[in-house]
């Protein structure tokens, strides 16, 4: 994901994220314990500064509006369980991430659905899933795009979905 805030790259791999540092061309551990987030997938950067890196094992979700500190380090936070569970021992891959025009981050999971990020009134975070229960085509999302009229587009690996925010409705599509 391309940084303007500091003309940099973020760089997901399978041993880390990076940041690659466009000025000086160097590459940086930008995160403690960076060597941790394996297998990354997805990123997004939203409008509020953060960075969403999906992985194998979660999210990663760096602060960019902070900067690095005294240590070149950036804060950030790792959500490894399923989002709408985070008391689950369940480890959720999170493949994809779509914010819409309204500032709605939505997420992918490869195995759990889509999630809708909600912020309450007092700023405290949480996660809301649609599955096949709702409508959802299947469980493994693989990737989302908001069209012009606000509704989700959504890849999985057994078809597409639209939905449509607005009347909480999915409309399927299979081969």
């Amino acid at each position: 994901a391309y940084d303007p805030q500091h003309d940099a790259l973020w760089i997901g791999s399978n041993d880390g994220i990076f940041l690659y540092n466009l000025k000086t061309r160097t590459l940086h551990d930008p995160i403690n314990n960076n060597r941790l987030v394996r297998g990354c997938i997805g990123a997004l950067i939203c409008h509020d500064g953060q960075l969403w890196m999906g992985s194998l094992a979660g999210l990663c979700i760096i602060d960019l509006r902070s900067g690095p500190g005294p240590d070149g380090k950036y804060k950030s936070r790792r959500l490894r369980q399923k989002l709408d569970q985070p008391q689950s021992p369940v480890v959720d891959k999170i493949s994809c991430f779509c914010e819409t025009k309204d500032g709605t981050l939505w997420i992918g999971s490869s195995s759990y659905g889509l999630y809708r990020r909600v912020v309450d009134e007092q700023g405290k975070e949480h996660f809301e899933a649609l599955t096949t229960d709702d409508g959802l085509v299947n469980n493994a999302v693989k990737g989302i795009v908001e069209d012009v009229q606000g509704r989700l587009w959504i890849t999985t690996n057994n078809g597409l979905s639209i939905y449509d925010p607005r009347t909480r409705t999915f409309k399927n599509f299979g081969e």
